[in-house]
């Protein structure tokens, strides 16, 4: 009898839970063939719906506005061709507005062909606002700030096309903005996580537009790919007095022209900017300066192409850890890079200089014009500059580590004389000689021999540059690489002992090796036949200085048999082999069913 009750609750027990098994088996398997509610699908509200004529004439500020406000959070808005004229509104504290975006709504246009015109307004004028908001798509516009209709009684510097102030996760696409005065695309007062892409800002023809595209007190915002013209700054990202902080921006891939400066990129009394990414821009500047920085930190500026202004790169007070690598400058006047401190306002240090090429000859600052004893901890390492040039011109009691630069010599071919016979012509004169130093000519009744002087011509060739301390061995730049694993082999020499070699594909850090050889093991075999890549290796001492870098774009070939080595040149009688691959077409369909997995990740 002792034993029976345990028994019985054992027994009790293994029956209950193979019940909950079983159901939960059940519910799972049941799971597996519930589909999920199809999500509701944008609405699209045109403009004409709500009155918008787009005739050039008629005031269509309201009926836009009204179609805005009425289309409600994941709906787009659509403005089809047309010139809509908007007659500013108050708004608030002096400050009136053409229209105001939404949350989560994207207003849409057909490109340039949806024109709105900002007619008249003040000198506190904002063409297209959002304030405080979120999700925000703005696209395929063309904004005319009107600047010769406005009634202005300063010089109009506060007129913006695009206006953002703390607004998030946001894009503005394919807009241009004309005539301004004040800021083209201004993001502003807390912005974070907001694109500016593939837009353009064309300055105004009276008074003197400020900025094209300005990013002040923003984060982790990206400014890619956009175009600006006629502005006394092309493109700004700054701290102004009383702004926080701004972090984690990057400017990538933009160009300029007919402007003073560049880019400015500070940050104030209040607090630095810190973390920005400059890369692969294409900056021309009239002004003294190209790119500015000061009170910046942990910040690079990378891979940009900087042609005119007085200088290059303006390292000017209170920066640390300023990254200046692998760019490309020529045509400055004053010197390419200015290290210093101007006006007592900030020592800098870890100022590096590594892998730049200089295109400019002598000039008595030098390539890198080093300032006073307040910027220390400087690494001028593996640029290439002219021959005859100097590179670095220490004044003042400054003093950098400067090592593993080098130069492009220039050579000299002699090429062999050559003697050219003109073909037989007939002729009706009568017979002369006449003998002209160095060509001799004779002419007889019957034909004319010309026979050309030997000819000693002088050649200056541009052989390859001298390899830099980071060198990609394999691929090489601009190769193609095959689709399975490709090996990326990497050479560093350097004077001091190399600390670690970082691997980068396409800005993602894959690889930190800290042993030679250096190499990495990249899986190419998910990536599009014919897509582009680039990879960048960065190399670092013991001490943590930079030591270079290196970059090589491949494209990922087709099949898995191209070889990824410098191509050689051979001479061979075989005939030439054709061989097509027939495209692959994949569709794949996605399933609506939640699966059993998701359900329980949902639950737990």
């Amino acid at each position: 009898m002792t034993n029976r009750l345990p028994q019985a609750l054992s027994q009790s027990w293994k029956r209950t839970g193979a019940v909950l098994l079983t159901l939960v088996v059940g519910i799972l398997l049941i799971s597996m063939f519930v589909v999920q509610p199809a999500a509701a699908a944008a609405k699209t509200f045109s403009v004409k719906d709500y009155g918008a004529k787009g005739d050039g004439v008629t005031n269509d500020r309201a009926a836009i506005q009204a179609c805005i406000d009425a289309a409600g959070a994941g709906n787009e808005v659509y403005v089809p061709s047309g010139t809509y004229r908007l007659v500013p509104a108050e708004y608030s504290g002096g400050v009136s507005i053409g229209l105001l975006l939404a949350s989560n709504v994207t207003v849409r246009g057909q490109g340039d062909s949806s024109l709105l015109v900002v007619d008249g307004g003040t000198d506190w004028t904002r063409g297209v606002v959002a304030k405080s908001q979120t999700g925000i798509v703005l696209k395929d516009f063309k904004i005319d700030m009107r600047a010769s209709t406005a009634q202005l009684t300063g010089n109009g510097e506060q007129r913006h096309g695009v206006f953002f102030s703390g607004c998030t996760q946001s894009l503005v696409e394919r807009v241009t903005v004309t005539q301004p005065l004040g800021d083209g695309i201004f993001l502003y007062g807390g912005c974070s996580g907001v694109t500016v892409r593939d837009c353009t800002a064309i300055g105004g023809t009276t008074n003197n537009p400020r900025v094209g595209i300005n990013v002040q007190g923003a984060n982790h915002s990206l400014v890619i790919g956009n175009k600006v013209t006629g502005f006394d700054v092309a493109y700004k990202a700054e701290l102004d007095a009383g702004d926080s902080a701004s972090t984690g921006n990057q400017i990538v891939g933009n160009t300029c022209s007919g402007v003073n400066l560049a880019l400015g990129l500070n940050g104030a009394s209040t607090g630095h900017v810190v973390g920005y990414l400059v890369a692969g821009n294409t900056f021309s500047a009239a002004g003294e300066q190209n790119i500015w920085v000061s009170r910046a930190d942990d910040c690079v500026i990378r891979d940009n192409t900087l042609l005119g202004g007085g200088t290059g790169i303006y390292s000017c007070f209170a920066n640390t850890n300023l990254q200046i690598e692998g760019n490309s400058l020529s045509g400055h006047s004053y010197t390419d890079v200015f290290l210093g401190e101007i006006y007592s306002l900030g020592a800098s240090t870890g100022i590096d200089v590594t892998g730049n090429s200089f295109a400019s000859g002598t000039r008595s600052q030098g390539i890198v014009f080093h300032v006073g004893t307040t910027v220390k901890d400087v690494e001028i390492v593996g640029n290439l500059y002219p021959a005859g040039a100097r590179l670095y011109n220490p004044y003042g009691g400054a003093s950098a580590n400067v090592y593993d630069n080098y130069t492009v010599e220039s050579t000299t071919t002699t090429l062999a004389p050559t003697t050219t016979t003109a073909a037989a012509t007939t002729t009706t004169t009568s017979t002369t000689t006449t003998t002209l130093p160095p060509v001799t000519t004779t002419t007889t009744s019957s034909s004319t021999t010309t026979t050309a002087a030997p000819t000693t011509s002088t050649t200056v060739a541009s052989p390859a540059p001298k390899p830099g301390p980071v060198v990609i061995t394999s691929p090489v730049d601009g190769s193609q690489v095959i689709k399975g694993t490709v090996a990326i082999k990497v050479s560093v020499t350097s004077s001091v002992a190399v600390g670690n070699v970082q691997f980068y594909i396409d800005g993602a850090k894959k690889l930190v090796d800290k042993s030679a050889p250096y190499s990495y093991s990249w899986n190419t075999s998910r990536l599009a036949s014919g897509s582009t890549h680039t990879i960048r290796i960065v190399a670092y001492s013991r001490t943590g200085k930079l030591i270079g870098g290196a970059t090589s774009v491949v494209t990922v070939a087709g099949s898995t048999t191209v070889t990824t080595a410098a191509p050689a040149m051979t001479t061979t009688t075989q005939a030439p082999v054709t061989t097509t691959v027939a495209p692959t077409t994949t569709t794949t369909t996605k399933s609506t069913s939640t699966s059993w997995f998701s359900w329980f990740r949902r639950m737990f």
